[in-house]
């Protein structure tokens, strides 16, 4: 407890050091796809990229998934701050993106903040409860399986473009 008082100066310090430190890793990769200067990409293409994206990142850091779910289901005045530096970022990064595809007719006429919200949350739990699902798919017991996996199931409601065969 003294290092985290001499460090952080308080636990609620170190815990908003965490979110600050998340929310950096998992916007600036988002961010370095979804910002791609490419004309030649679709509205749809580039919001595809852009969920892969953050897939991979949250599938390299399970315990930030696990952390990000337990957060943001406890109602306490930490999930504000949470929300204004890791969830509010990526909404705004996401949504506009979701809203262009949407308007070119490229993916279903959904609400953007509602993808936004479902597309998140179903990233974050399943891989924070992928213990569980051993019991139900043995087949995604390996990292690689399982991100393949997961990238299949979770764009295809979204932008129904499949991805490429399992490694």
């Amino acid at each position: 407890m003294a290092m985290i008082n001499h460090f952080f100066g308080s636990k609620l310090k170190l815990w908003e050091a965490v979110i600050d430190h998340t929310a950096q890793k998992v916007i600036n990769a988002v961010q370095s796809t979804a910002c791609q200067d490419d004309a030649s990409l679709s509205s749809r293409e580039r919001l595809r990229r852009a969920m892969l994206q953050l897939i991979d990142v949250m599938c390299d850091a399970p315990l930030m998934a696990q952390f990000v779910v337990r957060e943001s289901i406890q109602e306490h005045a930490r999930f504000e701050y949470m929300y204004l530096r890791l969830v509010k970022p990526m909404h705004d990064l996401l949504t506009p993106m979701i809203r262009d595809a949407v308007e070119a007719g490229e993916i279903g006429d959904v609400d953007p903040d509602f993808m936004f919200f479902t597309f998140t949350a179903s990233v974050s739990m399943a891989i924070a409860a992928r213990r569980y699902s051993y019991r139900f798919s043995p087949v995604i017991e390996s990292d690689e399986r399982f991100r393949h996996e997961l990238k299949c199931v979770l764009q295809q409601p979204f932008v129904a473009q499949p991805v490429a065969s399992t490694p």
